[in-house]
Order: C-alpha cells, then structure tokens, then sequence
C-alpha cells in the first residue's frame, strides 16, 4: 500500500549543530502522482513525553524511543476530472512494558469538477502490536471503510486486517539500517491482497537513502478465477539540515505501460 508522506518543506532559521529533544513535528509537502494529480499536504504531530534524540538517525528518533503521540494531517489531491480532500487525525501509546496500541479516522471527500457530485468514505483502523525488543517492533491492524455517494446505492463496507514490521539495526557513529514490511487483505469486491516493503541505509545520523517495493494482487474483474497485479518501485532519501529540520523526496513509478513518474518533496520542522 502505498503510503504517501505527510511532511515537509519549511524554511527555519539556523539551529544548534548538536541534537536536540523535541515534542512538537510540523510540516508540509507536495508532490504529482500518475503525472496528472496534483498533491498538496499539511500535517503536525505532539509527543506527550517529547521524543529523546540518541545515537540512531535522527529520522528515527521517534521509533527509537517509543515515543506516544497523537497527530493530524490534511491533504488535497486534484486532477481534470475530481477534487479529494482528506483529513486525518491518529495516535500511538506506547507502554511502559512495550506494548503498542494505534488509532486512526481518515475522512474523504471527493467532488466531480464537472458535475460537482460529491463522494466520501470515512476509514477506522486500529493496531495492537509491542516492541520485541528496543529496536524492533510488529503490530496487528484491523480497519473498516464505509461509503456515502450523492447518486446511486452506496459501495458495500470494506474491512482490513493485516500487520506491520520494523526494525531498526544501528552500527555506531550514526550508521544503521532500517527495515520495514507490511500486508493486509481486504473484504472488497476483487479481494485486494497487499505487500509492500522498505529498507533503508542511513550513512550518518542525517542522511538516508532508500528503495520500496508495493505490490496489490486482485482478481481479474471479468474472470475470478484469474489474478492481476500492479507493482509500484520507488526510491526514498531523507537528509537533516540541521538536526531539526529535515526534507525528505520520493520518486517511483507502477509498472503498467505508459506509467508516469510520481513524485513527492517534503520537509519538517522539529521544536
């Protein structure tokens, strides 16, 4: 599934050259997918107990401290046909022993720019999972996506399940190695089944670059005994500028003919 990032490009001011903690992450992004769909994106994150900068990558800090936090995101995505505003709002508590519990409401609305007819969906997900160990982490999730079109009968509900994984391998002077894999299955009409996989290589505490691989296999809809499949390819850097402000890019493509490249630029700021 790909996931587009809720982040960045915020000009700052010089700060100080050491790491510092931080409860507050605020940012915004912009981007072009299918090379016709114009993305814009704003999104803020508060840490309850603030986050403690160690060792590890700085894009990592969060992870690595098991750090609880509540977070709101908005997005517009706009093409020649429709217009989709999204609003997100989400946390994460994590246990004194490790245990994980998330939350998550996503609300869409979808407008026709010729016949200004409107769509939305409102999607509940919820994961339980722990911390293995300081460094590695897996969670179970469950999310339900219900519909309310102007015209016609509503989409049936669509439910979710699947899980997430993450480790975060460190090797000193900011080196580390990063790894990230999720899947789901989905109750929808072709019985969506979703992979998809990170890994990343951080060459200091302030850079890193990265690959992912998103896969969705689905049945054929004029055949339900045969299956189809659309993979998407990206690379992914991130790079601190100093070690509270930081920008990340993407750029990835689907494998369909005549695919366009996709692109996202963002960058936040940490206080």
């Amino acid at each position: 599934m790909k996931k587009v990032i809720f982040s960045a490009v915020l000009m700052a001011t010089a700060s100080m050259a050491f790491a510092e903690d931080y409860m507050f992450e605020i940012g915004a992004g912009f981007g072009e997918l299918s090379g016709e769909t114009d993305l814009l994106g704003f999104d803020g994150t508060f840490y309850f107990d603030g986050v403690e900068v160690k060792d590890g990558p700085y894009a990592e800090a969060a992870f690595l401290d098991q750090a609880s936090y509540i977070s709101g995101a908005y997005l517009n995505l706009e093409d020649y046909r429709d217009e989709t505003d999204a609003f997100g709002i989400g946390g994460r508590f994590v246990s004194s022993s490790g245990w994980i519990v998330e939350g998550e409401r996503i609300h869409l609305e979808t407008k026709r720019n010729r016949s200004n007819n409107e769509r939305e969906s409102t999607t509940y997900e919820f994961g339980l999972g722990r911390y293995i160990n300081d460094n590695i982490s897996i969670v179970g999730n469950y999310s339900r996506t219900m519909f309310d079109n102007d015209l016609g009968r509503d989409p049936d509900d669509i439910s979710t399940i699947g899980a997430d994984f993450k480790i975060v391998q460190s090797f000193g002077n900011g080196m580390a190695f990063t790894a990230e894999a999720g899947g789901s299955v989905a109750d929808d009409d072709n019985d969506t089944v979703t992979f998809d996989v990170l890994g990343k290589v951080y060459l200091n505490q302030q850079l890193g670059l990265g690959a992912t691989i998103e896969q969705e296999i689905f049945e054929d809809p004029e055949d339900d005994d045969e299956f189809e499949d659309l993979t998407y390819f990206g690379l992914v850097a991130d790079y601190f500028i100093t070690p509270s402000i930081f920008v990340t890019a993407e750029v990835g493509q689907y494998d369909v003919d005549n695919a366009d490249t996709e692109w996202t630029v963002s960058g936040n700021v940490r206080f």
